[in-house]
Formats: C-alpha cells, sequence, structure tokens
C-alpha cells in the first residue's frame, strides 16, 4: 500500500561493479556519503550493508568520521573500564515531588473497574474481566467470544467467534448465542474477501489496484524530473 502512494522510495539494485565499490569503501566511509553518491537515502545503504554483513572498521569507528569522541576531548569525565560508581549500593532519592509520585499497588483514577463495557478501535465492545498488568488482552474480552466461551468451552483451533451476516452490534445486552456463530479461519476469509463478488468485481479490483500503481509511478517520475530540473 504504502509502496502504490509512492511514500517509500525507489528501490536500490546495485549492479555488481556498484555492489563491489560498496562493499570496498564502506567499511571507512561514511553511510551517509555513500547515499549521496548513489542518490539514494541512508537507509537504503544501512539495509544493504546489514543484508551483506559489511561493517564499519575500527579505524573508522575511532576516527572523527566515525561519529564518535576523538579519543581525547571528554577523557578525563568517562568512566573507565573497571570503574565503579560512587553511588554503587547507594539508595538515590526519587525523582520530582514525592507527594505526587504513584505509590506501590496504586491506580490510575481513571481506570475501568472490572466489569466495565468499552467499544473499541475495530468497532467491538468488550468486557472486563481483569486487573491484570501487560497487554490489554489480558484484562478485556470481546463479547461475543466471551458469550460463546461461557456456553461451549474454549474456542476451537483454526476457528474464530464471529458475528452472523448483518447482526453485528455493540450493545451489550443484545450480543447473545443467537447472533454469533464459530467459524473456521479459511470461512472468514471468504466471508471477507472481494472474490466473494464474482469474477468480474475481482477483476475491476485488481485493475483499480494496476492503474492506481502506475498512475502513482507516473507521478513520482513527474516529480523527480521536476525536482532534478529545478537544480
Amino acid at each position: 500500500m504504502t509502496k502504490s502512494r509512492g511514500i517509500n522510495a525507489p528501490r536500490f539494485k546495485p549492479t555488481p561493479t556498484e555492489l563491489q565499490f560498496l562493499a570496498e569503501r564502506f567499511p571507512n566511509t561514511q553511510t551517509q556519503v555513500l547515499a549521496d553518491v548513489f542518490g539514494v537515502r541512508y537507509g537504503q545503504i544501512s539495509g544493504l550493508a546489514a543484508r551483506m554483513g559489511w561493517k564499519k572498521s575500527e579505524a573508522f569507528l575511532s576516527g572523527k568520521d566515525g561519529g564518535r569522541l576523538d579519543g581525547t576531548r571528554g577523557g578525563a569525565c568517562r568512566f573507565t573500564k573497571g570503574c565503579v560508581p560512587p553511588n554503587k549500593g547507594k539508595k538515590m532519592p526519587g525523582h520530582g515531588n514525592p507527594a505526587t509520585q504513584f505509590k506501590p499497588g496504586q491506580r490510575p483514577f481513571n481506570e475501568a473497574p472490572i466489569g466495565s463495557y468499552r467499544v473499541n478501535a475495530d468497532g467491538y465492545a468488550e468486557f472486563k474481566y481483569s486487573d491484570e498488568p501487560g497487554p490489554y488482552t489480558k484484562r478485556w474480552i470481546p463479547v461475543h467470544r466471551k458469550v460463546w466461551i461461557e456456553a461451549n468451552g474454549p474456542i476451537p483451533q483454526g476457528h474464530v467467534i464471529v458475528f452472523r451476516p448483518g447482526m453485528k452490534t455493540t450493545d451489550p445486552a443484545a450480543i447473545t448465542l443467537e447472533v454469533i456463530e464459530c467459524i473456521t479461519l479459511r470461512e472468514n476469509m471468504l466471508r471477507n474477501t472481494y472474490h466473494r463478488f464474482g469474477p468480474e468485481v475481482a477483476q475491476l479490483v485488481q485493475l483499480r489496484g494496476a492503474i492506481t500503481r502506475q498512475i502513482n509511478k507516473r507521478q513520482k517520475a513527474q516529480e523527480q524530473d521536476h525536482e532534478q530540473k529545478s537544480q
């Protein structure tokens, strides 16, 4: 999707000669300099280096172009190997105002209590069943799954709980066994693919995507041509 909208830069595909050039110079040359030489982004060169296993040499990293200190400046203020911090083993006071800090076990004033309902970003009603820390899935469960599990037990592997066609609702009281069902992942995929509308619609969707990609490609080429002419 991002590629079709022209957000990503064109893929960098160096020739064997260019690849050899980069392999020889990457260890001792700033990555941005190489990116400027080839007219690509910094990340495209660094990504290529990661895939090829190229590393910067120790001499480069220790020099002024390596982005580190020059080896002398600031040396008196650095920790040296074996140095013991003066506050080792000491309990340091907290930062900020202790009177306004959270105390152990304290909960946010606006935290929803167990038994609360909400509608998530995907438009499904959820029920809070726990205050356990960690991912929200340890505290919230979609109501339609909760209703099915309470009546039938754990959801079988490879299956999902969904609303029957046309019966989706965010009203917890209206979410009953009559409006939900357990189907396989394959059945769920077939319900949500545009192929269910027939081959004619599928071809139109694919054609629209192809046209969009060509439009974005030409717009990108025109923008690059305009930039080159303005330089």
